[in-house]
């Protein structure tokens, strides 16, 4: 996962006495546990949604082209084991060779040295 995402890990335990709590004080009702739950699946769905590109299958677009796609999407740095594990179905090689490309056509800089080193799309290019 990438470093800047929190989770919070609920246990079923809690859900379960946030079922039986709520259950109690509704008048033994489950219609506000239902609804908090439904709730709760909604907002992971739309996070899961937001973190995640769809692919389309019969597409012909290069493995260069997707890793590029990658840095036209998002604002954040990414080193290349977070493109990597985007996209694992590239080579690390071919993920350096495209970082190279694109570093030399200046569509994204580096930053940093050595295993801390992350890239990033330059905003300072038109277009």
């Amino acid at each position: 996962m990438h470093e800047n995402y929190n989770f919070v890990f609920i246990s079923p335990n809690i859900i379960l006495q946030l079922h039986r709590d709520l259950y109690k004080y509704n008048n033994n009702s489950n219609i506000p546990f239902i609804k908090y739950y439904l709730s709760l699946l909604l907002k992971a769905y739309k996070e899961f949604s937001l973190r995640v590109d769809f692919i389309d299958i019969n597409s012909k677009i290069n493995k260069g082209d997707r890793i590029k796609n990658i840095f036209d999407d998002r604002l954040n740095s990414y080193s290349k084991a977070d493109i990597l594990n985007i996209c694992p179905d590239i080579s690390k090689i071919m993920v350096e060779k495209t970082l190279n490309q694109l570093l030399n056509e200046k569509f994204i800089i580096k930053q940093g040295q050595g295993k801390s080193t992350k890239y990033i799309r330059n905003n300072t290019l038109k277009g």
